[in-house]
């Protein structure tokens, strides 16, 4: 903790008669001292003191002026986000204290401490801090995003097995800026889950029981149930259970929805099974990949009746990130983000084995941005035309650079599962792109790009195919800068110098 510099401008850079404004950013309750306190107290503030971890404050006030600032406001955080404050106000060149501030409105919230009676071991939620704040859903701050059908699509969760991660869950989902609660209803089954409708009711959400035990047969009553309740939604998203959303969860989503209309684009993801702490840096990228990753994920509405539907035991027996639609997909694509949009929170090894696939999945670092203005660059680059010009254009660029690796470089790697057995030039600030061009010897599938996948440290299961392909190419990003792994099979091999590669796997 340590506000001393801004202590010392108090005292000594404001003088009697200048108009402050003082504002937190981020998060500032931990960072401001006592002192910083009862000098912004000396200043006008009623409310300082009762700052909390991210809540937001401001304050416009004049030194020399009796009694309290007219022109504060506290804001505290909803579901562990910072709330956001937007004001605009106009002030007088000479403030008038007030002599006595009112007390803030008393938070209450009875429902809530009631629920909390039942449920104290939901610990964050039904802390004594937490019980009796209203929840409240976020209010849209970027005008960008005004009128996009997101906001009026249905958001079904599944509610799984532990009240405390739906909690979570939901939590995150009521804190997404522009989020409208009569679209969101979580699926549960009475026997594994209770008291789930309470919880919904404390949220504004709604929700649906259903016995049904089977994965594809839940997924049958979460599609149908919104198709009954939203008739009209062109589009339908799913957000499995234990799963944590991103600020800009919504604002993501809302960005690349339009991409739908594309014919060659089956669904968006939120979630990148590659995006691994250090092979993850983007917020602002999104790919095109062969494979549906799942987690959380938006699809049109006629997929699921003309597609889904007739074939849910065949299509969708598995988790969506088991892998849906393998034989279904027609060379349609996914649209997923080079940083994550969500995050799974650790199942315990009772209610889910650990499996190699988990393993590799779930048991790493992940990148989850945590950006709630984040933006996604040139969307409109994603349709099927447009993404193989941008690749084109990607390969071609004077600011890509083709990193000449050995096999022998790529053994090295492997052997030690670091990559600091390749020189990638990551400090030079003229090279956005590096290009890591092989010929794929393994007829059969990409088991050369595999091994390129565990020295790089993405996904890398034995017994899987690598994750994030498109066309025979793979994307991903370090440091800022994105990483290609180009084979032969790609269209954009034909592209010199990559074509002339002696680096030959696996």
């Amino acid at each position: 903790m340590d506000s001393s510099e801004m202590e010392l401008f108090l005292l000594r850079e404001v003088r009697n008669g200048d108009i402050l404004i003082a504002l937190t950013f981020d998060e500032a309750s931990r960072n401001l001292g006592t002192m910083a306190k009862n000098l912004l107290g000396d200043l006008g503030s009623s409310q300082i003191q009762n700052l909390q971890f991210r809540g937001q404050w401001y304050m416009i006030t004049q030194r020399g002026m009796e009694g309290f600032s007219p022109h504060e406001l506290l804001r505290a955080a909803k579901g562990g986000q910072w709330s956001p404050v937007n004001e605009r106000l106009c002030v007088p060149r000479h403030l008038r204290g007030r002599a006595i501030m009112p007390d803030p409105a008393v938070m209450q919230n009875d429902d809530r401490a009631k629920f909390c009676e039942r449920h104290a071991y939901i610990s964050d939620f039904c802390s004594v801090d937490q019980q009796n704040i209203p929840l409240k859903a976020a209010i849209l701050t970027n005008r960008q995003l005004v009128g996009s059908e997101i906001f009026s699509t249905p958001v079904m969760v599944l509610g799984g097995q532990s009240l405390s991660s739906l909690t979570l869950t939901l939590e995150t989902l009521l804190s997404q800026p522009g989020i409208q609660p009569q679209y969101v209803v979580v699926v549960y089954n009475p026997e594994k889950i209770k008291d789930v409708p309470q919880l919904c009711r404390l949220f504004g959400f709604n929700a649906k029981a259903t016995n049904a035990q089977e994965y594809y047969r839940v997924m049958e009553v979460l599609f149908e149930t919104a198709i009954a309740l939203y008739p009209g939604a062109s589009y339908i998203t799913v957000i499995e259970e234990g799963i944590l959303l991103a600020p800009d969860f919504l604002a993501y989503t809302a960005s690349v929805l339009p991409i739908l209309h594309d014919p060659t684009v089956i669904g968006i993801s939120a979630w990148n099974a590659n995006g691994y702490v250090n092979v993850s840096s983007r917020s602002d990228l999104v790919y095109r990949v062969e494979d549906f990753p799942g987690q959380a994920f938006t699809i049109r509405t006629s997929t699921y009746l003309r597609e889904l539907k007739p074939n849910m035991k065949q299509c969708c027996y598995k988790r969506g990130w088991e892998g849906w639609l393998e034989l279904g997909r027609w060379e349609r694509e996914v649209i997923v983000p080079d940083m994550s949009r969500v995050l799974r929170r650790p199942v315990g090894p009772d209610l889910e084995p650990v499996t190699p696939l988990i393993h590799a999945l779930f048991h790493r670092l992940r990148a989850t941005s945590l950006d709630m203005m984040s933006s996604v660059k040139n969307p409109d680059t994603l349709t099927a035309e447009k993404y193989e010009n941008h690749l084109f254009q990607l390969l071609n660029s004077s600011h890509a650079r083709m990193l000449k690796m050995t096999k022998e470089v790529v053994s090295k790697c492997l052997e030690s599962e670091v990559t600091k057995a390749v020189s990638l030039p990551l400090e030079n600030k003229k090279i956005t792109h590096i290009v890591i061009a092989y010929k794929e010897l393994d007829i059969s599938g990409f088991g050369g790009m595999k091994l390129l996948c565990r020295c790089f440290g993405l996904f890398y299961e034995e017994h899987s195919p690598p994750r994030g392909v498109h066309r025979g190419m793979l994307r991903f990003s370090m440091s800022g800068k994105e990483v290609i792994f180009l084979s032969n099979r790609s269209p954009h091999f034909v592209i010199p110098p990559y074509n002339g590669t002696s680096l030959a796997l696996p």
